[in-house]
């Protein structure tokens, strides 16, 4: 559900209230919303299409040719050939990409390179875990010294 507030109706501009405190600015004419999402995949995000609605364009005309079914028509109508089995490949003329070794990633858990503060001190004392026979912070069940005692 959003509100759309007309600022410049002659340019098309809107404000658009997208509801949890975000506001974004429409400017049809211009095919820009500070959404981001109209401009990156030239596709309406729900901003331009309320904007749009509420001047009673069709917001179809904003979207772009490349997604429009014609042209994928075009894209997929050239024959194609059949490769027949792998020895019918050509071998590969380009050049030979070799991994650099001192590149690949480590075996096991990444290292964190998270900064700690005094923040995550207190965080690691009040979330450590408690032994479940004695209460005791330190160890666990299994390593309990007082295990044979409650046992």
């Amino acid at each position: 559900m959003h509100i759309v507030r007309t600022y410049n109706v002659d340019e098309t501009v809107f404000e658009v209230d997208a509801g949890f405190e975000r506001t974004y600015v429409v400017n049809l004419t211009a095919r820009t919303c500070q959404f981001g999402q109209f401009k990156a995949f030239k596709y309406p995000c729900s901003h331009v299409i309320a904007a749009a609605l509420s001047i009673r364009r069709n917001y179809r005309q904003y979207i772009d040719d490349v997604f429009k079914t014609s042209n994928l028509v075009k894209a997929y109508s050239f024959p194609w050939e059949p490769i027949g089995n792998e020895q019918a490949i050509p071998p590969n003329a380009g050049p030979v990409v070799i991994p650099d070794k001192n590149m690949l990633r480590a075996k096991g858990r990444p290292k964190s390179t998270r900064i700690r503060n005094e923040m995550d001190e207190v965080e690691t004392i009040t979330s450590r875990k408690l032994c479940g026979l004695c209460k005791q912070h330190g160890h666990n069940r299994r390593s309990c010294p007082n295990r044979g005692n409650n046992a």
